[in-house]
């Protein structure tokens, strides 16, 4: 199950989601699928908003016909599917957002509508001296229209703690941030992470990069670790 509440300016949205995921063994690793089902509302609070023709004295006049006055909203549903496959040093994962492609009417002049949106992470493990291993990874996330890619190496020492960056971008036109991360797993169930994300695009002259903190506690086991030991055929003579 999932759960999410985000808000942006006068923009809002709520999700909640039903998944499931199955795993099963495929060579030297574990293949794991996944779907969820769920529903998404979208909000537009309009005495939020102010426009160049606007009048804001004791009343909310936007002059702009397709804005509302007042906070309006509307759902629908949506539905995810993902595949991922882990091995001892590879993992490769590709999922898709949105399938059904909803679109949300909120008040008959405004609607939001939830594209399509695929996601592929190529990741490896790489020892590279005693306790501590590289974690080069490449996340690619597009919609056909647009196309983002980010690329990260983590450092992980002793299983345990880990410190590296990311940046965002594949070409002059694209670059948009890089990402200074680090944390420690303080057991098998919970992680702590803090990130800074400083901004590289022209949105570098309204933002000044963002903070954030990471608390993850696992509910399951590990990928991989309910998987059972090859077996050893030791034939005897009586």
């Amino acid at each position: 199950m999932a759960v999410e509440n985000q808000t942006l300016g006068a923009q809002g949205q709520t999700s909640f989601a039903l998944t499931y995921s199955y795993h099963l063994p495929v060579g030297d690793g574990i293949l794991s699928l996944g779907a969820s089902g769920g529903y998404v509302q979208r909000s537009l609070d309009g005495s939020k908003i102010r426009t160049p023709d606007g009048k804001y004295d004791e009343l909310i006049l936007h002059n702009d016909q397709t804005l509302p006055d007042t906070k309006i909203s509307g759902g629908g549903m949506t539905f995810n599917f993902g595949a991922y496959y882990k091995a001892e040093q590879l993992e490769i994962g590709i999922s898709a957002l949105n399938l059904s492609e909803q679109q949300i009417d909120l008040n008959g002049n405004v609607a939001f509508q939830l594209s399509r949106s695929y996601y592929l992470n190529l990741g490896y493990s790489l020892d590279i001296g005693k306790n501590v291993v590289l974690l080069p990874s490449v996340l690619l996330k597009s919609t056909f229209l647009q196309t983002q890619i980010d690329f990260s190496a983590l450092f992980r020492y002793n299983d345990n703690i880990f410190v590296g960056g990311s940046f965002r971008g594949y070409n002059s036109e694209t670059i948009d941030g890089v990402a200074i991360i680090g944390g420690f797993k303080l057991n098998e169930k919970i992680t702590i992470a803090y990130a800074y994300d400083l901004t590289l695009s022209e949105l570098s002259t309204v933002s000044n990069g963002s903070h954030e903190i990471m608390l993850n506690y696992n509910l399951g086991k590990v990928i991989g670790k309910g998987k059972p030991p090859h077996i050893i055929y030791n034939p005897r003579n009586l």
